[in-house]
């Protein structure tokens, strides 16, 4: 998410740069403004795979209290070896 990588930079300024300011602005511009988007709205009991090496991928806000996501990451780098400099998962 862009504002998540901008709060990142502001953190962690000696991570960031002018070159990349201006590229993550740039890929933020194109996503937003020029992406082709797939909007649908999943009926209950619906499963979503979203593959992060190959897909860009954000949700709608959401209010339903009674709303159920399990999350599952995959990769095999072990959790202990996937934190990076901020403490973050796979900086």
């Amino acid at each position: 998410r862009y504002d998540s990588i901008m709060k990142g930079l502001a953190t962690r300024p000696d991570l960031s740069s002018p070159e990349l300011v201006d590229a993550v602005e740039l890929v933020n511009e194109i996503v937003e403004r020029d992406a082709p988007r797939f909007q649908r709205h999943l009926p209950d009991d619906t499963l979503l795979w979203a593959d992060n090496h190959h897909t860009l991928h954000g949700r709608a806000v959401y209010t339903d209290p009674d709303r159920h996501l399990i999350r599952i990451r995959i990769s095999n780098t072990p959790n202990a070896r996937r934190i990076g400099p901020s403490g973050i998962s796979a900086d």
